[in-house]
């Protein structure tokens, strides 16, 4: 699979931490952790929905890759919204 080749399980879990420790120093400001996640999971999932859908149309091989790095750039933007956020 495409995606995987590009959006590997390491960035996926590098990105995850993240949101961990977004979701602790929030813990720590709020007691709406729940909303947090469920705002951070249903971002993720529409991003990989989309992405999964521009690579099963996509034919050009760079044009996949850009997609996937757009697609890690969106990522790490939902994290810095997120740590900016809970940071001010």
């Amino acid at each position: 699979m495409f995606i995987a080749q590009h959006l590997s399980a390491s960035e996926l879990e590098a990105i995850a931490i993240c949101f961990d420790t977004i979701r602790q120093v929030h813990r720590r400001l709020a007691s709406n952790d729940e909303v947090l996640a469920n705002k951070f999971n249903n971002g993720l999932k529409q991003m990989m929905e989309h992405l999964q859908k521009e690579m099963e149309e996509e034919t050009s091989e760079t044009r996949k890759i850009r997609t996937a790095v757009l697609a890690k750039r969106g990522l790490v933007q939902i994290l810095v919204e997120h740590t900016s956020t809970y940071l001010q």
